[in-house]
């Protein structure tokens, strides 16, 4: 049977089994597609499943946006989930978490406080990320400052990176804005 297919574009909008004016000829084969596909367009000869349009291209504010948070997800996994090579106490890797509820600044100026109050005797077993030492009241000092240079680190990379990326003009300066 031959139909007749009346199209806006090239999206199939009336059927009819008579010519009318506009309609173009078409195959009981495309009205037999069109059934099943509703949403098939006409490409010139026959239905075929539409073309997904290309997603727009990306802004220079959205590169921006996505490095900034780049920035502040390394920021964030830096100080809750931190630890760092201890170089007074080789090879000793320290906790150095800040989070609520893992604070091992805190945990170590406690411990501090405690000795130097004479609460507690050094020296104590300090819990590193995979192994314990005994430490001293001094070595416990100066884990104390090695963990806050860690900290003041990560603060540093984090404005440097800012810094950076308050100057990118380019798609590819904004993606060269890693943690």
């Amino acid at each position: 049977m031959t139909w007749y297919l009346g199209l806006k574009g090239d999206v199939p909008v009336g059927w009819s089994n008579e010519p009318v004016d506009g309609y173009i000829e078409v195959s009981q084969e495309v009205r037999d597609i069109h059934e099943v596909h509703p949403d098939y367009v006409w490409n010139g000869t026959t239905l075929v499943a539409p073309v997904a349009p290309e997603p727009a291209p990306k802004t220079l504010a959205e590169y921006a946006q996505e490095a900034s948070q780049r920035i502040a997800a390394g920021f964030r996994n830096a100080i809750q989930n931190g630890s760092t090579v201890s170089q007074s106490q080789a090879g000793f890797n320290i906790d150095v978490r800040r989070n609520d509820r893992d604070n091992d600044i805190d945990n170590i100026k406690g411990m501090i406080d405690l000795i130097t109050a004479s609460i507690v005797i050094a020296p104590v077993a300090w819990v590193g990320v995979s192994e314990s030492r005994s430490l001293t009241l001094a070595e416990l000092e100066t884990l104390k400052i090695e963990m806050l240079v860690y900290g003041a680190q990560v603060y540093q990379k984090k404005h440097t990176l800012e810094a950076q990326l308050a100057l990118c003009k380019t798609i590819t300066d904004y993606l060269s804005v890693v943690w």
